[in-house]
């Protein structure tokens, strides 16, 4: 099969079907939640999940894996056909014949890294970012501890980024980049999983653990139960159908989590009444649909935490900028120079500052301020 070129991807973009992100003249794309709500799957959105190609010549640099799906998605529950079985590309229906390699599927998120051409150094991204928080705490783990390797420049190597920082369902013992395959630029061929595990094993890092069975459908079955501290299964066929199978219990557990990123918990914060709704609406501003409070379950502990400190820092930092608003007060009485002390000692916390010495004047409530220092901690979405 053949990979659309840049010029399909910019015309999905232009209906809403992929976006892109920039930097320099690279440009990445990844399917939107759209493409996802309406299964509208062909080969640019099956492909669409953070390739990334050099601007100026169409070239692809970065060539992570297609889209695939949890088996359970082709069927339905009398193990018919389900929509998205007969939506799907013919090349992308599962085929589960032959050999097939069974590799326990971590939960982190996706890295990819490249050799980018106009810095000449490899890189970290991540499905939907160049610069997400997964990308950059990866580029500052791979420099770190895989700056001396010397992987093929024709390649994309894919990693599971395991970090504390990322709110999983799943709190591993360990923090790092696990190798999950590699594949070549040009063709979209998955490297041998011997090369994979060779080649992790030369760079001195993790890979997946690896499983043996008969046959696909006891791998199947074994995966759903599975606890809920191990996801499931990513299978690949020597033919290249690739999908995945998973545990039950973490299933349930992955329903809680829906909504909770830093991102979704940014945005369900009111800094006003200091209470987190539950319900939003993404159509509407953000706006609260109901009073409910947003109930974050005991076994999310990371975004508990994360929770705590964004509600922490919005009154921490609002603190802040009132006691700098009182120094430039002290120094000049005159808004012009109160202005331009402000902005030469401390640029980036510029609009609390100012909105705290409005506070001060009895121009504005605080929560002002509070909403001023929230909108600066805006988390990068994924």
């Amino acid at each position: 099969m053949n990979l659309p070129s840049l010029q399909e991807f910019l015309k999905a973009e232009t209906m809403g079907r992929v976006a892109s992100h920039r930097q320099g003249h690279l440009i990445g794309f990844k399917y939107t939640n759209e493409t996802v709500y309406a299964q509208d799957w062909d080969d640019v959105t099956l492909n669409a999940r953070g390739i990334v190609f050099n601007e100026l010549t169409g070239e692809v640099v970065a060539r992570p894996f297609k889209k695939f799906f949890n088996y359970q998605e082709y069927f339905d529950e009398e193990g018919n056909h389900s929509s998205l079985y007969n939506i799907l590309p013919v090349e992308f229906r599962p085929n589960i014949s032959g050999p097939a390699r069974y590799w326990e599927k971590l939960d982190g998120s996706l890295g990819i890294v490249f050799y980018n051409p106009f810095t000449k150094k490899w890189q970290v991204k991540t499905g939907g970012s160049f610069e997400s928080d997964q990308s950059i705490w990866g580029q500052k783990w791979y420099d770190k501890n895989l700056s001396n390797v010397n992987p093929d420049s024709k390649n994309t190597y894919l990693y599971e980024i395991i970090s504390n920082e990322d709110i999983h369902p799943i709190h591993y013992d360990f923090e790092g980049l696990a190798m999950l395959s590699i594949i070549d630029n040009k063709t979209g061929e998955e490297l041998s999983s011997d090369t994979i595990q060779m080649t992790a094993k030369s760079f001195g890092v993790r890979y997946p653990q690896t499983y043996e069975f008969k046959k696909f459908v006891d791998a199947v079955a074994w995966a759903k139960k599975l606890p809920k501290t191990q996801e499931g299964l990513v299978i690949t066929f020597d033919n290249g159908f690739k999908c995945k199978a998973k545990s039950d219990e973490w299933c349930e557990l992955a329903k809680m989590f829906e909504g909770m990123t830093k991102w979704n918990i940014w945005v369900c914060y009111d800094c006003e009444k200091d209470f987190f709704y539950a319900h939003v609406d993404k159509h509407n501003g953000y706006k609260p649909i109901d009073d409910a409070e947003l109930f974050i379950p005991e076994e999310l502990g990371d975004i508990r935490k994360y929770a705590e400190h964004l509600r922490n820092e919005v009154q921490r930092l609002t603190d802040y900028a009132i006691v700098l608003a009182h120094q430039a007060k002290d120094l000049h009485s005159e808004r012009k120079l109160q202005y331009e002390w402000v902005i030469t000692n401390h640029k980036e916390f510029f609009a609390p500052i100012m909105k705290a010495l409005d506070y001060l004047a009895g121009k504005c409530k605080i929560h002002q301020i509070k909403q001023i220092v929230h909108k600066q901690m805006q988390p990068v979405t994924e």
